[in-house]
């Protein structure tokens, strides 16, 4: 696979240009490799598992971010390397689809519509597609399409095009309009997560990274365990030893969300079977027990790499075909048995598609347009967009048909529930929005008044307090809820499970004793929803 920054027309986006495209496989692996170690830059800021260094320091709480109303996750599926579409949706009936590709053409595909069928691999997405939880939009691109890998990911990562790729990601001026704050006053959970590699680009906001990056299964699997980026033993007993072990104590005392990832993933499970050994299985198995065990966080960020099939494409790309209907199957029924699977939808992008015909070496090379997948219950499922043009080629790709912003708008606006205003400032201009999702599912609030307040902490008393306090709260319904004090350097030095909270009004009862003089923020969490109140304690 090769990210590097080759535009349109020069050599480099296929198998047959020889050096220049080893060149561009090198500039994009040595990109890889940095980011897999956890060193990444965005905005001129170096980060440490996606996070900027000044994130390792816990910023003044100057005051609890308020949450909007809204419960719903988007999960991002990207599919890194360039998917081929044609073999993903295959055109059965189309004669020139089997023309352009002699040996590559798949004629065993599982038909779910009289012109269309998916790859024989994806025998569970296509049971999701005849539930009608599975929405399809054709060739989706966007104007004079880049067949850089590099390049072309950061325009879907920025919302950009190809003469203007902003330094921000489209979902970090999305949080960043929901959470203006929160460069300043961070919440005490990751507002998105990353996992398994990709660029931290998405979550990039204007002021700070909008979100978390952990760049392996591993090292999830470490901070859900123990709470720690990094491991303190076997070091040698050694003068440097000791500063490493220093160092790596430091970093896992001030990383931001270590506690909040340890706890939704403890909190959580899995209520189905994942197959493996699949890598994106293992992401999407670990997505669920943080949604359920309610980390909090708005969006989650997936990848699965492989798809740039220059050669022997037929065995690579079934391979990864399977993996995607496996995770992304058994991800929707394990959300389905507790009602998360309402709130959840996944999308999939992948920076570019293939070519229509098949090159030497029984593989595609870089394309064009691809069909972009949605996933869920509440997404109205079915084929959407242009359909895939093989009698009017331009260069030997396709037309692209729908523009992969208005993908985004329609998510934006419908799933998250953002006035139509907004969508176009965070997307840089207005596009037209889809019909993608059931009615009913979006979330606005725009141009309501006096909305009540369903999760709520109603008192502190007393207030200033000395050796206790009692916290009232009310909730609307049945939640599992928990209770934290932080103080104002945003360490959090108090928490309590508070089990399944019934609905109505509560009182707990905190003792103080110990706690340094000052102001501290109470925060309540209820599920997905958050409350806080300010107290003093005082001697």
């Amino acid at each position: 696979m090769c990210k590097h920054h080759n535009h349109t027309g020069r050599k480099g986006s296929a198998l047959s240009d020889g050096q220049a495209h080893e060149h561009d496989h090198q500039t994009w692996s040595r990109r890889d490799f940095l980011a897999n170690v956890g060193l990444t830059a965005a905005a001129g800021t170096i980060g440490l598992s996606g996070l900027p260094i000044r994130a390792f320091a816990r910023t003044t709480m100057l005051q609890e971010l308020a949450s909007v109303e809204t419960d719903r996750v988007l999960v991002i599926l990207q599919l890194s390397g360039g998917n081929d579409g044609l073999n993903t949706v295959i055109p059965y009936r189309n004669d020139l689809y089997f023309n352009a590709r002699p040996n590559l053409a798949i004629n065993d595909s599982i038909a779910i519509s009289g012109d269309y069928g998916l790859h024989p691999n994806m025998g569970g997405m296509a049971s999701m597609f005849g539930e009608g939880n599975v929405g399809i939009i054709h060739t989706v691109g966007y104007p004079e399409a880049d067949l850089s890998h590099f390049r072309s990911t950061d325009i879907w990562m920025t919302a950009g095009d190809g003469n203007d790729v902003p330094t921000t990601g489209w979902a970090g001026r999305y949080l960043d309009n929901e959470f203006p704050e929160y460069a300043e006053a961070p919440t005490s959970y990751p507002l998105a997560v990353q996992l398994g590699g990709g660029a931290p680009l998405m979550f990039q906001g204007p002021a700070s990274q909008m979100g978390m990056s952990v760049q392996s299964m591993e090292l999830f699997d470490r901070i859900a365990t123990s709470a720690e980026l990094y491991t303190t033993d076997n070091l040698p007993a050694t003068r440097l030893g000791g500063e490493m072990a220093f160092l790596r104590s430091v970093a896992n005392d001030s990383y931001l969300f270590a506690e909040a990832i340890q706890d939704a993933s403890s909190a959580g499970s899995n209520a189905a079977e994942y197959a493996t050994p699949n890598p994106l299985a293992d992401q999407l198995a670990a997505v669920a027990r943080l949604i359920r065990g309610g980390l909090g966080s708005r969006i989650y960020h997936v990848s699965l790499g492989g798809f740039d099939t220059h050669a022997g494409q037929a065995g690579t790309h079934a391979t990864l075909l399977r993996y995607i209907s496996e995770a992304v199957s058994s991800f929707m029924a394990d959300l389905s048995t507790d009602g998360w699977a309402d709130r959840t939808a996944v999308m999939s992008f992948s920076e570019f598609g293939r070519r229509v015909g098949q090159n030497g070496s029984q593989g595609t090379d870089h394309g064009t347009a691809a069909p972009l997948f949605l996933f869920g219950p509440s997404i109205k499922g079915g084929f959407q967009g242009t359909e895939p043009d093989l009698a009017n080629l331009v260069n030997g790709n396709l037309a692209f048909g729908t523009d992969f912003r208005s993908v985004y708008a329609s998510v934006l606006t419908s799933w998250f529930g953002l006035a139509p205003a907004t969508t176009a400032g965070i997307l840089g201009g207005a596009f037209p929005t889809l019909d993608l999702f059931e009615a009913g599912v979006g979330t606005s609030t725009a141009n309501q008044t006096s909305l009540p307040s369903v999760v709520q902490i109603d008192a502190a008393y007393p207030n200033p307090a000395a050796n206790q306090v009692n916290i009232t709260f009310s909730v609307d319904r049945a939640t599992p809820g928990r209770l934290e004090l932080f103080d104002m350097l945003g360490r959090r030095v108090h928490a309590a499970d508070l089990g399944t909270m019934a609905p109505g009004s509560t009182s707990v009862r905190v003792p103080t004793t110990g706690y340094a003089p000052g102001t501290y923020v109470a925060r309540l969490t209820a599920g997905q929803r958050t409350a806080s109140s300010t107290l003093v304690i005082a001697r």
